[in-house]
């Protein structure tokens, strides 16, 4: 490798990735510190889920074009990379005689992604606007298939629950989700044609500006509320399931997948979005099984790890 290409790519380690866990530094300290009750954070997470984030995709998905909003190709290998991982962790917690409750939680943390938080900051800094059509179709995968499929099997477990209706459940309060309703009206807006009025056009795009900076401060202050327990080993193996096994199976099914191909813009963006860590909710989530300890452990290493592998995915990345 030339000297030019390593200081290049030395670069965009330090210009895109740095910042932005300097942020999630910051959100960890101001809560650890006392500055920003966590009563707080949940509010600006709120805030960011129910209107920012929305707000983005929206805007972004208007002003691109149909063809970069739906990828057939895009949908299939993510879609089909993330239930492999979902199954392989399944299985082998099942094979170490773990619940299906617990094995369907260890599926879920390896397969959805931070996509909407961590991941969208990292991939905007990357590739700019398209990363918005590469997050809603990450996002179509994660909320109809990979989360409803954890519930399904989570729930399987107990007698009393019927598996179908917790799928139903799933789906429906999916479609209740601000940002899946955000990604079903901006591709609306997309095969429409519709151009924003001038003055909703800015008011997004001012409200697109905040989402990025304060979505980190939130997972910083998340982050800052989590108590290890004694989890390390098995959230060293989770998040190496996310960290690596989740984007080398997106990537190995892409290369398999015989005449399909992706323009280099979108297969940047799956292999960038399948190696962000877990999911912010995925501790809220495990709450419900009692294994939030279990969660908010593996939530904490995966994502502090993460700066190391995002590095090195960036660094060897073909450009």
């Amino acid at each position: 490798m030339s000297d030019a290409l390593y200081r290049s790519r030395i670069r965009v380690i330090l210009d895109i990735v740095l910042p932005i866990y300097l942020i999630i530094v910051v959100g960890y300290a101001a809560v650890r510190s006392g500055f920003i009750e966590a009563v707080t954070i949940k509010a600006f997470g709120r805030f960011v889920i129910t209107f920012c984030l929305p707000c983005t995709i929206f805007h972004a998905l208007t002003q691109l074009p149909i063809s970069e909003v739906v990828n057939q190709t895009y949908l299939l290998v993510y879609g089909i990379g993330s239930l492999l991982t979902f199954g392989a962790a399944y299985l082998g917690a099942r094979l170490r005689s773990q619940s299906s409750s617990h094995a369907a939680l260890c599926g879920l943390g390896s397969a959805m992604p931070n996509s909407a938080f961590i991941g969208i900051s990292i991939v905007s800094g990357v590739l700019g606007s398209q990363a918005i059509a590469g997050l809603a179709m990450c996002m179509m995968i994660e909320n109809m298939l990979i989360l409803p499929l954890c519930i399904v099997l989570a729930t399987g477990s107990n007698v009393h629950h019927n598996p179908l209706q917790a799928f139903s459940a799933a789906l429906a309060q999916t479609f209740k989700n601000p940002l899946v309703i955000a990604i079903s009206a901006g591709m609306s807006a997309a095969v429409l044609g519709i151009s924003l009025p001038t003055p909703i056009d800015k008011a997004l795009t001012m409200m697109a500006g905040i989402s990025s900076p304060l979505a980190l401060f939130v997972v910083g202050g998340v982050l800052a509320q989590v108590k290890l327990q004694s989890h390390w080993g098995h959230s060293l193996w989770l998040s190496f399931g996310k960290l690596v096994l989740h984007p080398t199976v997106v990537l190995l099914t892409l290369w398999l997948m015989p005449g399909e191909d992706l323009d280099h813009g979108l297969f940047l963006a799956l292999i960038l979005f399948a190696s962000m860590p877990m999911a912010a909710f995925f501790p809220v989530l495990a709450l419900r099984y009692g294994e939030e300890q279990m969660a908010a452990s593996a939530l904490f290493i995966s994502t502090l790890l993460s700066l190391l592998s995002i590095s090195l995915v960036l660094y060897f990345i073909p450009k």
